[in-house]
């Protein structure tokens, strides 16, 4: 399982909003954001606020997440504000 900088795995069948993360500065991770809920239960209202990243591997890995909000959120000195588009996809169906 990957970990992220900023990790949030809900195993149970409650409803986590207004999720703040803010003010980090770090080097180097393998995921800035790895979120993942029950589709009956997602991650709601998500914000990243100033918070800097020197490098990443990987940006976001989201598994029902909705209204994922970055506000001065860089990443290797690119800048990232607003909603990310394909950020509610369901995780792929398993067989």
């Amino acid at each position: 399982m990957k970990q992220g900088l900023l990790s949030l795995r809900v195993l149970a069948y409650s409803t986590y909003r207004d999720i703040v993360f803010e003010d980090f500065k770090v080097q180097n991770v393998g995921v800035v954001f790895d979120g993942h809920a029950p589709a009956a239960a997602p991650l709601k209202d998500v914000l990243i606020k100033d918070v800097a990243v020197a490098s990443a591997k990987t940006n976001f890995v989201l598994e029902n997440v909705q209204d994922l909000r970055l506000d001065n959120l860089t990443i290797g000195g690119q800048r990232y504000d607003g909603r990310p588009s394909a950020v509610s996809a369901p995780a792929p169906a398993t067989r």
